[in-house]
């Protein structure tokens, strides 16, 4: 029950949805993945799943946006490499980064095509002031105090030349 104060995964908004899911990891699976953790739906609760050896060219690494607790991994070799795999995606909504090397962190972080990067951590976090926003087919424009304000203001420059 979402309202129990225990609860730590709740269901999806319907049962539909959570189907939606299912149908998704399946397709994962066909595709090359393997389920090392959950992959179970009840009514409309689908279970924290994890997906390894997903291949960089499954659906989900390209266009398919899964709406549920799962997470699918895939291996790389090099940064360049784990650039290339995200930026394939049509979407970018916000990106992660994990390293113990903060200047590799960055560099990978700055070459993400998101809207935001979190270093070492999920992109949960947002400050009051920040602007959130996606890139490609993860929205449009950004919303925030600073973006909005831009948005709902005119500016206008004046320039003094040879006023005495």
């Amino acid at each position: 029950m979402p309202a129990d104060e225990t609860t730590q995964v709740g269901c999806l908004i319907s049962e539909k949805a959570a189907v939606k899911v299912e149908e998704q990891v399946k397709k994962t699976v066909e595709q090359g993945g393997k389920i090392i953790l959950g992959g179970k739906r009840n009514g409309a609760f689908y279970g924290p799943t994890v997906i390894t050896d997903v291949p960089k060219t499954a659906d989900v690494a390209v266009d398919m946006e899964i709406f549920g607790p799962v997470v699918p991994i895939i291996g790389f070799d090099t940064d360049e490499e784990a650039i290339e795999i995200a930026n394939k995606s049509i979407f970018g909504l916000s990106s992660c980064v994990f390293s113990r090397d903060q200047k590799r962190a960055f560099k990978v972080a700055s070459k993400m095509e998101a809207g935001g990067a979190v270093i070492n951590g999920a992109s949960f976090f947002r400050a009051f002031e920040q602007p959130f926003g996606g890139w490609k087919h993860s929205g449009i424009g950004t919303e925030g105090v600073f973006s909005t304000f831009d948005e709902m203001t005119l500016s206008e420059t004046i320039v003094l030349k040879n006023i005495f």
